[in-house]
């Protein structure tokens, strides 16, 4: 939690970048490449652009080709062996996802203030893609794999003109506009450093972030927490990336997505330099961490934007839960040791006794771990669970 050097001219690039991106915008088709060039080379960026080609397997085979285009700042303490992206994926007009203008001129405007410091000690790469989530996976497949292609035939990644050292962490942007009522975290990483920094700049975030509204009773707080629980447990059971951020865990990179959402009201309205600071308080943590990060909490549970369940909650009653089979697999190893010679009255006996056994201790383990679990959960719905 640095003190933030960002100043209001950064905030006051971010509005002219705003302003020309949005003439830009009506101008192109697809992507203002040369726009985008302009400014990053201007700024002092390594500019380079990344082509890619899918070639879909369906609907008769459709070709599609996309442009992705990345500069990199060069670490002046360090010989380019670690790397953070910041990117953000560019929407036309035309698309049916939310309007995201504003995280361009947002990462150029951070980018710009980033040149201008000399104590970073990993390359930053700012990344603004095509297709939305096929060109990060194109990028990422080009960064990682050259020349060889994992869907040899469908996708068609492409090389890299260069490149960082090893990436470190990703952070993503979706940007609604320059008032911002709040931002919502997409997470599956660092979501700790995020939120006190963004607590420390007096912004709204978390995990399914909401606009703000006063809760009327206990039920309802109860009930967010419950409705927390099963979005974060059906988001991770289901596998599929909530955000752009979500394909670079495949390659073990630390990401998430920042998601502000525009203001409908004058109710505690974000700035776009509150925004700016965010950034560079993340983007200086990360520039000090020399270790993967250890306060993911990624086996935790979110219950609530800025809560947690922790381990050690849900995992003793998953524990007896798992032991009952345990007793059930001893038991039935141990039938199976039985010779059938010996298969008399007497042994009869002693496998119906044996039998009972089992019931008698099965049920009440069973009694047991679901009274525990029915007990930890209630408690920590009601409560909101532990605190970041």
């Amino acid at each position: 939690l640095v003190y933030t050097e960002i100043a209001r001219d950064s905030e006051k690039l971010a509005q002219q970048y705003y302003q020309e991106f949005l003439h830009e915008r009506e101008n192109h088709k697809g992507t203002p490449i040369p726009w985008i060039i302009a400014k990053m080379k201007q700024i002092g960026l390594e500019t380079h652009l990344h082509n890619y080609t899918l070639n879909y397997p369906f609907s008769g085979g459709k070709v599609f080709t996309g442009t992705n285009v990345y500069g990199i700042l060069r670490a002046p303490r360090i010989g380019s062996t670690e790397g953070i992206v910041f990117s953000t994926p560019f929407r036309s007009k035309e698309s049916m996802e939310a309007d995201i203008s504003a995280s361009i001129p947002i990462l150029l405007s951070f980018a710009e203030s980033a040149v201008r410091k000399n104590y970073w000690a990993k390359d930053f790469i700012f990344l603004i893609t095509d297709n939305e989530q096929l060109g990060i996976q194109a990028w990422l497949e080009a960064y990682h794999l050259g020349g060889l292609q994992r869907n040899k035939g469908i996708l068609n990644s492409g090389n890299l003109p260069a490149r960082s050292g090893s990436l470190q962490a990703a952070l993503n942007l979706e940007i609604q506009g320059m008032d911002l009522d709040y931002i919502n975290v997409k997470v599956e990483d660092y979501f700790n450093l995020v939120q006190r920094i963004t607590s420390k700049e007096r912004i709204a975030s978390g995990y399914k972030q909401t606009a703000y509204k006063q809760k009327s009773s206990v039920y309802s707080s109860v009930k967010d927490n419950l409705k927390h629980i099963i979005s974060m447990i059906f988001t991770q059971a289901n596998c599929v990336p909530t955000g752009n951020h979500g394909l670079f865990h495949q390659y073990r990179i630390e990401a998430l997505t920042l998601e502000g959402i525009k203001a409908t009201s004058t109710h505690q309205r974000v700035g776009t330099l509150s925004v700016l600071k965010s950034l560079e308080g993340i983007s200086r943590s990360l520039n000090n961490l020399l270790e993967k990060f250890h306060q993911s909490f990624f086996f935790y549970i979110l219950i609530h934007n800025d809560r947690f369940i922790s381990i050690g909650d849900y995992m003793p009653c998953a524990i007896l839960f798992v032991s009952v089979f345990f007793i059930k697999s001893f038991f039935q190893w141990y039938d199976l040791n039985r010779t059938v010679d010996k298969w008399n009255d007497d042994i009869w006996d002693k496998k119906v006794q044996g039998d009972l056994i089992e019931i008698k201790y099965r049920k009440p383990i069973i009694l047991f771990g679901t009274t525990l679990l029915l007990g930890f959960l209630l408690k920590i719905i009601c409560r909101g669970g532990g605190e970041y």
